[in-house]
């Protein structure tokens, strides 16, 4: 459900910076993203600063890869799909935990 909230959040976003890449692939990175970045923020005691800086981090680091480097756009395709399968892996990687392990207490207030 949060994955696709922040979907539609960043769709506009999305589609106003022009990218080659569909919709249906931006929506499982974006999904898929999100159990990562709630396990961080489960898994760091409830912080949002630990997911604030997990979103900034990556989005930087896609930036220097993407604007580092000269990619046709075969190659930025290419990119962007390993990194999607990335992304689907480490979400599983995060439900597997989880599951496995339990949510983490509520912090006390």
């Amino acid at each position: 459900m949060v994955g696709c909230i922040w979907y539609l959040w960043h769709l506009p976003l999305f589609l106003a910076d022009g990218k080659e890449l569909h919709p249906f692939s931006y929506l499982i990175n974006v999904v898929s993203i999100s159990f990562v970045f709630t396990w961080f923020y489960l898994r760091s005691g409830y912080s949002t600063w630990m997911a604030v800086f997990l979103h900034t981090t990556t989005n930087y680091a896609l930036f220097l890869v993407i604007k580092s480097f000269h990619y046709d756009s075969a190659d930025l395709a290419a990119l962007q799909y390993l990194y999607d399968v990335l992304v689907v892996l480490a979400a599983a990687a995060a439900v597997w935990d989880l599951r496995r392990r339990g949510m983490p207490a509520a912090p006390p207030d």
